[in-house]
């Protein structure tokens, strides 16, 4: 059995937003260079993932953030964990870590990008994880525990709120105008 590499959850979100297909195609970022997700130390799996590769862990996660229905959600979550080969098991520390009878790069880097997803899922719910809410982008986010989010990024959330004001001054030509 091989150990499941712990993957943090910030990783995990610059992984399937820079190489998920469909978040780089709703944001235009299809002929941008891929991120340089190699600079975690802790992660030596990932390093030896070519593009290909991290693509499809990518695209394999994101119906995850994408779904808002919890039951389409929980299928596609037990799909992966079955997939992974997950098997958890005490340290001596009395912490969970996983296992996995997998052995292959991109099946490790899955199976710990799954226990990270599981982590924060059974920690704050479903409400936790999901897509951006912009109008053009596609991109996944993780909430912090105890609070919602509809936008990946501050990017995201001022385009939204400059939209909708200039929404608001074409209905109704009152609104003050800032100069």
């Amino acid at each position: 059995m091989t150990t499941v590499p712990l993957v943090p959850a910030a990783w995990l979100v610059e992984l399937v937003n820079g190489y998920g297909s469909r978040p780089r195609a709703a944001a235009a970022r299809t002929e941008e260079p891929y991120p340089d997700l190699d600079r975690l130390a802790d992660l030596p799996e990932a390093t030896a993932l070519g593009e290909e590769r991290l693509i499809g862990v990518a695209d394999r996660l994101w119906p995850l953030f994408a779904s808002a229905d919890s039951p389409e959600r929980t299928a596609v979550i037990n799909d992966l964990l079955v997939r992974s080969r997950l098997t958890p098991y005490l340290d001596h520390e009395a912490r969970t870590r996983w296992s996995t009878s997998l052995n292959a790069p991109d099946k490790l880097v899955m199976a710990g990008c799954v226990t990270t997803l599981m982590e924060v899922v059974a920690h704050g719910g479903w409400r936790r994880i999901g897509t951006c809410e912009g109008e053009d982008c596609l991109d996944a986010h993780l909430a912090l525990p105890g609070r919602s989010r509809r936008y990946c990024s501050t990017t995201c959330l001022n385009r939204a709120r400059i939209r909708s004001y200039r929404a608001r001054r074409r209905q109704d030509p009152s609104v003050p105008t800032e100069d």
